[in-house]
């Protein structure tokens, strides 16, 4: 049987670079679910709030065709992974995961980085396929 592969911002998973954000940037996630399977989309450090609906969740449920868009304030420094908590998916990834599998940081402190303003109320983030993420300054990542 052939290997699956999940993608992040056009990276096999576990080897994409982080993407950086600053303390308390707003940050819109676009997330879209290409793949045949149902994924549940979670960020350890942080939840999301519902666009929509104002609800705030820890997990996104995408069934496969989805997608939608969630907000979130990066309020949590630190290095933080991303993943799908569904168990096959877990378990299909567990040879790419290491230490350094983590996504998303924020390292920073708040209003030291250059796109802390420049595009408006929120960190853009643009839609990829399949959980992947990018930022609008490049998205082979920093």
């Amino acid at each position: 049987m052939a290997p699956n592969f999940f993608l992040i911002s056009g990276y096999t998973y576990a080897n994409n670079p982080p993407v950086p954000m600053c303390v308390n940037d707003p940050v819109i996630w676009y997330l879209y679910d290409m793949g045949f399977d149902t994924h549940v989309f979670h960020m350890h450090g942080e939840n999301t709030v519902d666009a929509v609906t104002g609800a705030t969740s820890a997990t996104v449920v995408l069934n496969p065709g989805q997608m939608t868009f969630v907000l979130m304030t990066a309020s949590n420094p630190g290095w933080w992974q991303l993943l799908c908590h569904f168990t096959t998916h877990l378990r299909a990834q567990d040879s790419n995961q290491t230490a350094l599998s983590h996504i998303y940081s924020t390292p920073f402190i708040s209003g030291t980085c250059f796109w802390n303003t420049p595009f408006g109320p929120y960190f853009l983030l643009t839609p990829l396929i399949n959980l992947r993420f990018s930022s609008p300054y490049d998205s082979s990542g920093f």
